[in-house]
């Protein structure tokens, strides 16, 4: 085999490692930033446990520690919820600007976008809908 063709498979099996490594690390991540955000509940108790574990607290500052983390939870929550908030109105904003340059015939397809929209952000928290596979 002459030195060209041996230089043009080494490239190609690098090639094909590299796209095998991205897919399995696309497959195994994906869970962890495409999954719905937990419940105010679960993150109170995942704060709880995890400062409890981290700085060794006693049971007594173990009690001291739920409110201060139900408080945390409250607002993080609260915070998701305004973020959601605000991304509807500018999608709104960006959809009245879209609706002015439509043809009759074309503001339709714009209500059917909106109405997926509006139903991605209820079952997926996310206006751009699923993603491409689901969590594990």
């Amino acid at each position: 085999m002459n030195p060209k063709t041996k230089l043009l498979f080494a490239f190609l099996g690098i090639f094909v490692l590299g796209i095998f490594s991205g897919w399995g690390l696309a497959t195994f991540y994906r869970p962890f930033f495409m999954s719905p955000p937990p419940a105010p509940e679960a993150m109170q108790n995942d704060f709880e446990s995890f400062l409890g574990k981290r700085l060794n607290l006693t049971p007594d500052q173990q009690e001291k520690l739920k409110p201060i983390a139900a408080d945390f939870a409250e607002k993080v929550e609260a915070s998701r919820q305004q973020s959601i908030t605000q991304l509807q109105q500018v999608a709104d904003g960006i959809d009245s600007r879209i609706a002015e340059i439509l043809t009759p015939e074309q503001k339709p397809a714009l209500d059917e976008l909106r109405q997926q929209r509006e139903r991605d952000f209820k079952k997926y928290g996310s206006p751009f809908g699923p993603p491409s596979q689901p969590p594990r």
